[in-house]
């Protein structure tokens, strides 16, 4: 018998209804446990996305770590309503615990830590147009019949090392002969941003008060700090000192 419905998702809900998800190329929605070979690790109770009610909630907390937008996920996730309608329902789906723990506990794993950052940015740092250049040579005869062989470079996408680099590029565009043409990630601005994450880095910025006049402070009295604080603040102090110093080495 045919599928009625053969846009729809194959799966089945908790409840033994049929899934109302667009299905995907393999038949099945974007809801990984839908899928006749999900591991079942990855249904776990102790993951609170798998605790949820229902697959609208979980589709919900999907769409919400993409951007953010509360009335937004809530649409696209299938509830129904005006914008102000949908608005009240991300407000509602937000303060459940469930859904707040679930969503919480998504954005960690998809944070990166300080390591994998400064990994990321170190390899932007090193990184060259070598892996998406490739020679292209061409014949070229002069005016009294001499051949010679021209060698340029053209840019190449199709090769395995290039596409083991796609994450070193920032923008890829493409001619009317689709041909195309990259944009790689800032070299010294991944430098910069290193520096900044280790405190090697000091940005000078100026500062006044009202219509450009001097900033006014209350007074400062160290008498009413605390030991511990005023601890933190002579190595604060020792800090800049170190920097300054440095500065003026270079």
């Amino acid at each position: 018998m045919a599928d009625p419905h053969p846009e729809r998702c194959k799966a089945q809900t908790k409840s033994g209804s049929r899934c109302k998800n667009s299905a995907r190329e393999d038949g099945y929605c974007h809801i990984t446990s839908h899928k006749p070979d999900a591991p079942h690790e990855q249904r776990d109770q102790s993951d609170p996305y798998w605790r949820l009610k229902n697959d609208r909630q979980r589709k919900f907390v999907d769409e919400y770590c993409i951007d953010g937008n509360g009335a937004g996920a809530a649409r696209r996730a299938g509830y129904q309503g005006d914008p102000g309608a949908l608005a009240s329902t991300a407000y509602n789906l937000l303060t459940n615990t469930d859904i707040r723990d679930a969503i919480d506990e998504r954005l960690a794993k998809q944070s990166l830590t300080k390591a994998e950052a400064t990994a990321f940015l170190g390899r932007v740092a090193r990184s060259s147009l070598s892996p998406f250049l490739r020679v292209v040579e061409r014949e070229h005869e002069d005016d009294d019949g001499n051949i010679d062989v021209c060698k340029y470079f053209r840019v190449d996408l199709t090769s395995e090392e290039a596409q083991a680099n796609f994450h070193l590029l920032k923008e890829v565009k493409f001619d009317a002969n689709m041909l195309p043409s990259i944009k790689t990630h800032d070299q010294m601005k991944a430098v910069e941003l290193i520096l900044k994450m280790y405190g090697a880095f000091v940005e000078k910025i100026e500062h006044s008060g009202p219509d450009g006049g001097p900033i006014e402070f209350d007074d400062f009295d160290p008498s009413n700090m605390t030991d511990d604080e005023l601890a933190e603040l002579d190595q604060h102090l020792t800090r800049v000192e170190q920097l300054m110093e440095q500065a003026d080495s270079e």
